[in-house]
């Protein structure tokens, strides 16, 4: 197995795969990665409005090697709208007759453990969202990442597309409810207009268009099962049952008048990118934005 990575140093080294220098935007990078491959897992760019063009070439590059199968995680929801770019690159996938498996997962528990959520929780003691009193299903990265590993088994996925949620809609209010009784602190829920998120995201140096798309990242949903896997997916409540990463974390609150404008200066921040392998970091300017293009796949 292969990882595609940025960096040689910043990666991380996992027992039987080899890591491969890889960027969507060099297509000098994509001889050696698919060399001796027969099938791909492909993620976008976090909130890149050009994941399209940037991805299509190598789609393209695939072909040219005769390497039809691929599995590509898309996002909730995008069935339905055919302008966004993940849904492009559903399609060309489609149109150019690969033998595709396409996953849309719902926004991730994980995002507020290790993901761009994770920095106001830890740092602030508090859940900056836009989503109001919607509820979401909440899906884990371990269970997306089972059903990519499923997909690649055999035959019966091929030209199927899986929308994944958790297993309890929940909205951030409640969210911020258990993760007050996970820590024994306050956490509060701070609920934005779309205009605050995007302005605040852009504040903290997040490009317009990605801003943009991170507003609209939130969806109501009902929850989907996982029956082609034979078991359900991972409960919200167990998952904050089993994780540590929060112990003793959350600081005591003194004010939350600058998150009414998203105006977040953080400590230490990473991405989870839910593949196989993923990109994490942790920088140290206490004024890094949580915007990081890099991305795993393979």
């Amino acid at each position: 197995m292969k990882a595609a990575v940025r960096s040689a140093e910043s990666c991380l080294h996992l027992p039987n795969v080899e890591n491969i220098i890889f960027d969507y935007e060099i297509p000098d990078t994509y001889e050696t990665a698919v060399a001796n491959v027969d099938s791909v897992f492909i993620q976008a760019p976090p909130l890149d409005p050009l994941a399209y063009e940037k991805i299509s070439p190598f789609i393209d590059f695939l072909a040219s090697k005769g390497i039809k199968r691929v599995v590509f995680n898309s996002a909730w929801g995008v069935d339905h709208n055919e302008e966004v770019p993940l849904r492009k690159i559903e399609r060309k996938l489609m149109n150019d007759n690969f033998e595709y498996t396409i996953t849309r997962p719902n926004f991730f528990i994980e995002n507020f453990t290790s993901g761009f959520a994770s920095a106001p929780l830890n740092n602030d003691g508090v859940i900056v969202h836009n989503a109001g009193d919607s509820k979401l299903a909440f899906v884990s990265i371990q269970d997306i990442a089972s059903v990519v590993v499923a997909a690649f088994e055999g035959d019966t996925h091929i030209g199927k597309a899986y929308n994944l949620s958790g297993k309890e809609p929940l909205s951030h209010g409640e969210v911020a409810t258990l993760f007050s009784a996970k820590t024994g602190k306050e956490v509060q829920n701070i609920a934005l207009t779309t205009d605050q998120m995007k302005a605040g995201a852009m504040e903290n140096r997040l490009p317009e268009s990605a801003a943009s798309h991170l507003k609209d990242t939130w969806h109501t949903n009902q929850t989907i099962s996982f029956p082609y896997l034979g078991k359900n997916p991972k409960h919200f409540r167990t998952y904050l049952g089993k994780t540590t990463i929060l112990q003793n974390s959350i600081p005591t609150i003194k004010n939350d008048r600058r998150y009414r404008k998203f105006s977040i200066k953080t400590k230490r921040q990473s991405f989870f990118v839910p593949s196989l392998c993923f990109h994490s970091h942790t920088p140290e300017s206490p004024n890094q934005n949580f915007y990081d293009p890099s991305c795993s796949f393979f």
